[in-house]
């Protein structure tokens, strides 16, 4: 059966009303209808707000919401890297996900431990973090220039955008703080941030300074 792209047929058919007589309410043709039902022509402010006063409706109530689906959050992300909770600390949440094109390894979502990552993340945002396949150029290549958690061969780890110098060496642009140390070494490991909810609703919000001090790091 087809996915339903709008509600306009569901309530004109409450309306009684048949695809003509909501074409007259609009000032529009039978198939202009018969096309906005189906997808076929873009449903703009324009059509939302002459549709929804002639339906009598609210203009959200003729949208289809995506669909949410529940992700574990498995851990929590400070300026020191990432650190992975036991798996009994794990919090559900129901978002909207979608699969990432990389990554050898699922896809982590963590909730951000503090305000250190301040002004691009605050304490209970929530991100998603995909680990890259090992020394693999074409990923790494990939990374460039996007916001990363790296972990440098000195066991140092940034927050940042990942940067390459001219010698083929790499850098991060931390996102707050002055810069770390293990600039210009050869990351050791790379999570790519491809992902970001601000200020969730948790159903029972994360203890994180308890979590965090009694739980060692964790390479993921």
């Amino acid at each position: 059966m087809a996915s339903h792209l709008n509600n306009i047929a569901k309530y004109r058919k409450l309306r009684k009303l048949s695809q003509q007589e909501l074409a007259e309410k609009v000032g529009a043709h039978a198939i202009t209808i018969s096309n906005l039902e189906r997808g076929h022509t873009a449903l703009t402010e324009d059509w939302l707000s002459r549709l929804s006063e002639a339906l009598q409706v609210e203009e959200g109530a003729l949208l289809v919401m995506e669909r949410p689906q529940r992700v574990f959050v498995a851990g929590e992300l400070s300026r020191d890297g990432v650190l992975a909770w036991p798996e009994e600390d794990g919090k559900a949440l129901a978002i909207a996900d979608r699969p990432t094109p990389i990554g050898a390894d699922v896809p982590i979502w963590v909730v951000v431990k503090d305000d250190s990552l301040y002004p691009a993340f605050q304490a209970l945002d929530v991100v998603r973090v995909v680990p890259l396949l090992e020394n693999d150029p074409k990923e790494v290549q990939w990374a460039v220039g996007r916001l990363c958690v790296v972990m440098f061969d000195d066991n140092q780890t940034s927050v940042g955008y990942l940067q390459r110098g001219y010698s083929g060496e790499f850098s991060v642009a931390p996102v707050a703080g002055p810069a770390r140390k293990g600039i210009g070494l050869k990351p050791k490991i790379i999570m790519v941030i491809d992902k970001a909810i601000y200020q969730p609703d948790f159903p029972d919000r994360p203890a994180l300074g308890k979590i965090g001090a009694k739980t060692p790091p964790k390479d993921i």
